[in-house]
């Protein structure tokens, strides 16, 4: 890991745990890396467009701290605005759903190979499948060398997922959080919303270690099939 590691725990809780939504400029405060050597955040996202609607005003706070970002995802149709931001773009070949057993020892075997090569100083898994992939190819890449970077989570919906309606609900549930729990270990977490904040809290998670983005904020889907985008709308679980 490159500079110095108090810099980067200062940098993970002033560029990643503001709120980027309300006031991106509020990080400009942080303190230089020692050496001159920019520190690199890296975002692993399942799809490109995703990070756009939800991580771009992330991304460019970090970038005026004084980071390089990265963006490791799916690529489709918003490859280029990425590049165009400054940032660089290393597709991915994995899906937000399905691959099955083999797509996922695919997916872990290549992100970790690019965790390695690109050597992060933070990791911002961003939603359910970035987190626990990115936790394991973190462990694959790194094993338990101080080397490995500063990881933080952002998790997505689970106040509804992991409640008795939500679409986790059942038997399966209670393993979710349990995996999720572990996969977040030692993270600096980040909640979307209240009822995020609260799953989070209920899975054992530290309050101390749990970051409350904004009570709303607004965000677009994803675009529609033919070109047509949907309209904007108010969601809690952006």
């Amino acid at each position: 890991m490159r500079g110095n590691p108090v810099l980067h725990s200062l940098r993970v809780r002033s560029a990643l745990t503001s709120d980027p939504f309300l006031d991106p400029a509020a990080i400009e405060s942080v303190p230089p890396c020692l050496g001159g050597m920019r520190p690199k955040l890296l975002f692993l996202v399942t799809e490109d467009w995703y990070f756009c609607s939800h991580r771009l005003p992330v991304a460019r706070a970090a970038r005026a701290a004084g980071f390089d970002v990265v963006v490791a995802a799916r690529g489709r149709a918003h490859g280029e605005r990425i590049r165009d931001e400054g940032f660089a773009l290393r597709p991915l070949s994995w899906r937000r759903r399905g691959g099955g057993v083999i797509g996922a020892a695919r997916a872990l075997t290549e992100i970790a190979r690019l965790y390695r090569a690109e050597r992060p100083d933070i990791v911002h898994h961003v939603a359910l499948k970035p987190v626990l992939f990115g936790k394991l190819a973190t462990r694959l890449a790194f094993g338990r060398r101080p080397a490995a970077p500063a990881p933080v989570a952002a998790g997505m919906g689970l106040g509804s997922g992991l409640t008795g309606t939500g679409p986790f609900a059942g038997p399966g549930r209670l393993a979710l959080r349990r995996v999720l729990r572990l996969a977040m270990r030692g993270s600096r977490v980040i909640a979307q919303n209240p009822d995020d904040e609260a799953a989070l809290i209920g899975m054992g998670i530290d309050p101390a270690r749990i970051a409350l983005i904004s009570r709303r904020c607004r965000c677009p889907r994803e675009p529609m099939r033919g070109g047509r985008r949907s309209r904007w709308r108010w969601s809690g679980a952006c």
